[in-house]
């Protein structure tokens, strides 16, 4: 239980708001708070004096939102505060107030602790009651971080943090993020109210979806020309088998949000063997017989902001929250159906001078402002709340599973710069260290020891510009494995047409994707050596074929007589040694 007494002095307020909000991140059970707050939520907490704008309201209920806290029952009066301004007018306020804290299933959770204890205390208690009460607290513990994750929609964290206080951070981090307060109207004015804001939305998406109700559409698909075939009208009008529709369902995150029915596609994966001919009907019977359930293609539209704290519309990007079914039938048209319209109708190339998958199509200039862009996603997701609330395991798992993902498909491709490699080093470093990001804590150890494997006394990281290299080895070891392959002829071509990938002869003003895997050239040959069969193709005095660490050629004790002989002429062929 806490007890508040607000300052009256505004300017005061933001102390105690600040530790509230911290009491809030850090407790785990239930919480009750009484006290004068000293400030009210809406006009109807207050009878005379002059009216407030609503947008004095809104820091006080911002804390309460993001404290999680509900309002407590009470009977009688509210308005607990009487008092009189200047000409004797009365005024009266609720000041005094009651919130608990909504705690889902922690009130279950802490009887059952509590059940638990007294059975172990309890001589007379059998193994079997004493399981039966720990089955029971380990589910409730599992629902309660079950809830709090959904809410907080974290998706990369699999096995959970061993406790929901990063699930409750996250949430609160989120509504308050995602709440729109105000907005400007038409004219420019600014808009605080419910129903304000909701006429500027309305309208806004009117004008993007709202039927012009166009005239002649006949006469103006007239003048175009019809290139689909018959046969690719029946391959794409098709009956949906049962096989896509279970492609399109789980293709789908399960824990993404749901749609206005409430369902999430887990849901429909995990009761696949119940739901798989309903849903396979669905589709077939909106797709030819245009019959359609009723609320099927319901949607929320949720504004995500682009900005801090934006306050027009063009500032936020709405997204679609369709229902789970409706999806299944959005995706009919597969991989394959798209591949074919693009070849019908001619369209060769889908690029620009953007992004694709994440990587930049034009890589001239710089290399380090061209690739600063990782160093800015990598800060983005640790200098925010996640941080502050894992443990070292949570830490570790983040590293691996999400810092460390983000690098690798471009590391895949092009070799960093050694600056970028340490500016992502550092900033992991720091993140791991760090009690509270995005300020810097005590390095207790070198990184590169940090990074050693666990068995040799390390965490197990990845130092960034190894790892960049493994990653261009693997490729240069596709182009030896698979030299049919449309790259490898490709590079062939260009920069070995008479030997291999690993013979090659670094060549004058290469592609910076040559560069990058021909880098990694000299790391792949530290673990590879040559085969030798017969012994016609390997060169006694230049292949690498003698098994060492690394391998090497045979080295000559007096000059070489013959430079281009093979391992065959130094095997019997009659015994064969």
């Amino acid at each position: 239980m806490t007890f508040v007494y607000e300052d009256p002095v505004l300017e005061h307020r933001d102390q105690v708001c600040e530790r509230l909000t911290r009491f809030s991140t850090t407790r785990n059970g239930p919480w009750f708070i009484i006290g004068d707050f000293n400030e009210i939520t809406c006009h109807n907490e207050k009878e005379g004096g002059r009216q407030r704008p609503n947008s004095s309201f809104l820091p006080f209920k911002q804390i309460l939102n993001d404290c999680g806290m509900l309002e407590f029952p009470f009977t009688g009066d509210m308005l607990s505060w009487v008092g009189k301004r200047e000409g004797g007018t009365t005024v009266r306020w609720r000041l005094d107030r009651e919130k608990q804290h909504n705690i889902n299933s922690a009130k279950l959770v802490e009887e059952l602790k509590e059940k638990v204890e007294g059975l172990y205390a309890d001589d007379n208690a059998t193994t079997e009651e004493i399981a039966a009460g720990l089955k029971e607290l380990s589910d409730a513990l599992k629902a309660e971080e079950m809830f709090w994750k959904q809410k907080s929609r974290v998706f990369w964290l699999r096995e959970g943090d061993k406790n929901t206080k990063i699930f409750h951070a996250l949430t609160k981090q989120r509504r308050a993020r995602n709440k729109i307060t105000q907005l400007l109207d038409a004219n420019g004015n600014l808009v605080e109210d419910e129903e304000g804001l909701v006429a500027i939305a309305t309208s806004y998406f009117r004008q993007f979806f709202e039927s012009s109700i166009p005239e002649d559409i006949e006469e103006a698909l007239s003048e175009v020309p019809t290139t689909m075939t018959g046969s690719m009208n029946e391959s794409l009008t098709a009956p949906v088998s049962e096989w896509e529709v279970k492609l399109a369902l789980f293709a789908m995150h399960p824990d993404k949000a749901p749609g206005p029915d409430g369902m999430t596609a887990l849901f429909y994966q995990k009761f696949w063997d119940t739901v798989k001919e309903d849903l396979t009907l669905m589709v077939n019977n909106f797709l030819f017989d245009g019959t359609m359930v009723n609320g099927l293609n319901d949607t929320n539209i949720c504004l995500i902001p682009k900005t801090n704290k934006p306050n027009d519309m063009a500032q936020f990007r709405p997204i679609s929250v369709c229902n789970v079914s409706y999806k299944i039938v959005s995706k009919r048209i597969n991989a394959n159906t798209r591949q074919e319209i693009k070849d019908v109708l001619g369209i060769h190339n889908d690029g620009g001078m953007g992004k694709y998958l994440g990587i930049p199509e034009d890589i001239s200039g710089s290399k380090c402002k061209l690739f600063a862009f990782l160093k800015d996603n990598l800060m983005h997701r640790v200098n925010g709340w996640t941080g502050r609330w894992l443990s070292k395991r949570g830490k570790e798992l983040m590293i691996k599973s999400i810092l460390l993902a983000l690098l690798t498909y471009v590391m895949s491709t092009f070799l960093l710069p050694l600056e970028i490699c340490e500016n992502l080093a550092s900033a992991i470093a720091q993140f791991w260290w760090s009690s509270n990001p995005p300020n810097r804590g005590i390095h207790w150890a070198k990184w590169e020891k940090v990074c050693l494997p666990k068995e040799e006394g390390g965490i197990g990281f990845r130092l960034i510009h190894e790892f960049n290299l493994a990653l261009l080895a693997k490729q240069l070891w596709r182009l030896v494995q698979y030299p049919d392959s449309l790259v490898a002829r490709v590079l062939r071509g260009i920069y070995y047409r008479m030997t291999s990938p690993l013979g090659a002869i670094f060549s004058s003003s290469p592609s910076y994707v040559w560069t990058s895997i021909y880098a990694a050239r000299k790391l792949l040959l530290l673990g590879i050596r040559q085969k030798i069969h017969s012994g016609y193709e390997v060169k006694v005095w230049e292949d690498l074929w003698i098994p060492t660490t690394p391998a090497r050629p045979a080295t000559p004790v007096a000059p070489v007589m013959h430079p281009n002989m093979r391992v065959s002429d130094l095997i019997n062929q009659e015994s064969k040694e």
